[in-house]
């Protein structure tokens, strides 16, 4: 009887999935770029925000003053991604990555991620999945991928 019970949650999230279009969203990128104010180092600093979606408000001043660009990331709830922090797409990342790395500033700088909280688990699991990651740096993180916030399904954060 259990087997029944789990297939057909199975078949009803499958399903749910589907129709609700939620991994096959082709979602514009959000970001934005920041330039260094002075010429410095040979890293570049990718900025994921948390569990309040959004763009990230950390302050950027800080590390582009020293020399490091850095571009901000917004991966669900901002104008052109989806409303909850459920089943996000990782080849998103890697077009953000892409765009990074377009920059003159950027070029072949070593890329890394900061991120806290629901950012540093995403941080993480970027960096275990991308060669172009050289570095993480994460407030926060869990060591484990827990299920999205916000959405009428209990998925995973990430697909």
């Amino acid at each position: 009887m259990k087997k029944k019970s789990i297939l057909f949650t199975v078949s009803m999230f499958l399903s749910a999935w589907i129709t609700s279009g939620t991994a096959q969203d082709n979602f514009i990128l959000d970001a934005e770029y920041f330039p260094p104010s002075v010429e410095s180092g040979n890293v570049a600093i990718m900025i994921l925000g948390g569990s309040e979606g959004g763009m990230p408000n950390r302050n950027v001043e800080p590390f582009t003053a020293k020399g490091y660009p850095c571009f901000k990331v917004g991966y669900f709830n901002t104008e052109n991604t989806p409303d909850h922090l459920e089943m996000i797409p990782l080849e998103y990342f890697e077009e953000a990555i892409k765009m990074f790395q377009s920059y003159p500033e950027v070029g072949d700088k070593k890329i890394v991620l900061f991120g806290g909280s629901k950012g540093g688990e995403l941080a993480l699991l970027l960096a275990s999945r991308y060669k172009q990651i050289e570095g993480v740096i994460v407030r926060v993180p869990s060591s484990v991928v827990f299920q999205g916030i916000g959405g009428p399904l209990r998925t995973s954060s990430w697909s």
